[in-house]
């Protein structure tokens, strides 16, 4: 191969993305930008671009947070937003309420459009790495939600049961010896598989010592799985509690 070869396949890729960019005139002095790149759904990627004070105004109107938002993964709430503030960062772009958006002139338009492009695919991609770092952040979103409540506790304790040494997600602190301790365990997926794996810790765990445990539950996604998953808890003297309905148990745990 080349330098000729390589310049040929950069003229070849340039001229693919010429022909497969889409400009629209829309109201308002607005235009729209549908871009050949690809986002999770294999939609197109448009950015949306005005005249403004002698330059450009480039944005996406707020389809990506609100896209992810609308499937469960509201990006700028607790610790994912800071993944998205990483990004923006790291592209120049910011966020203005939901839309993304970056200003240009005529020189940098170009690297401007690219920059907001990419900030798009990074935010749009943040629904597979929430699945991967969900637990971890759900981890964090609860320990700052008790220490804002003011409930002491412990976080990230081994218990021995019968059988097995359990690692627990927190442990509340004992009102007194006489009383059962008190867990909580996390449960970001409410599946057959986790409630197995929460019972056998919870029955380990009494056959050694007196526990009271709190199953607390996400329950951003799939109502329908954290309704069955409450139902059988409750049948097996487990306390489920949605995250959404915290508020409602803050004061029983300080006690």
């Amino acid at each position: 191969m080349t330098r000729a070869d390589i310049d040929s396949l950069t003229d070849s890729y340039v001229r693919w993305l010429r022909d497969n960019i889409l400009i629209q005139a829309e109201s308002d002095g607005w235009f729209s930008i549908t871009t050949p790149f690809l986002d999770r759904h294999n939609d197109n990627f448009e950015i949306y671009v005005k005249e403004e004070d002698g330059g450009y105004l480039l944005t996406d109107d707020g389809h990506t947070i609100r896209d992810l938002r609308s499937s469960g993964c509201d990006v700028l709430s607790g610790k994912r937003e800071k993944f998205v503030s990483s990004i923006l960062n790291g592209y120049g772009t910011m966020l203005n309420g939901d839309c993304i958006c970056v200003y240009s002139n005529a020189d940098d338009f170009p690297s401007k459009k690219h920059n907001l492009v990419q900030s798009m695919q990074a935010i749009d991609d943040l629904y597979y790495t929430s699945r991967d770092h969900v637990a971890n952040l759900f981890f964090y979103d609860v320990s700052d939600w008790l220490c804002g409540a003011g409930i002491p506790h412990s976080s990230n304790v081994l218990l021995q049961g019968g059988s097995f040494t359990h690692h627990v997600d927190f442990i509340l602190s004992e009102r007194s010896s006489k009383e059962p301790r008190r867990i909580i365990q996390l449960v970001v997926q409410p599946t057959k598989s986790k409630f197995a794996d929460q019972l056998l810790v919870f029955q380990d765990l009494q056959k050694r010592q007196d526990v009271e445990l709190y199953l607390l539950i996400d329950d951003t996604e799939s109502k329908n799985r954290v309704k069955e998953f409450t139902k059988a808890s409750e049948e097996y003297g487990m306390n489920p509690v949605s995250w959404s309905k915290r508020a409602d148990f803050a004061d029983a745990l300080k006690t």
